[in-house]
């Protein structure tokens, strides 16, 4: 599939809403390449290029937010969408 739209990095343990997102995404042109938990995202992240990642908040191995932060040192600019099922207010906004 061709990334004229862009190429996505979709980090998200549970399945059936990590396939759900990515079917979408590349109905509408993306390119995805899969993480499942913290781990796997920065691996994925030091070996290629996104226009944008979409994490979820709780991860196996490493979480959403202590992978941001360890993105954040490297590459300020990259959009990160987070992903999470918290109903505070103090956990969706940061």
């Amino acid at each position: 599939m061709s990334s004229e739209k862009g190429n996505i990095l979709l980090v998200e343990d549970e399945e059936n809403l990590h396939e759900a997102l990515k079917l979408n995404l590349e109905l509408e042109g993306y390119t995805v390449t899969s993480a499942f938990d913290g781990a796997a995202a920065l691996e994925a992240v030091a070996g290629e290029y996104f226009d944008l990642i979409i994490l979820d908040v709780m991860l196996p191995e490493l979480d959403g937010i202590s992978v941001t932060e360890t993105i954040r040192v490297k590459n300020s600019e990259l959009p990160i969408l987070i992903l999470s099922a918290k109903s505070n207010s103090s956990d969706r906004v940061l």
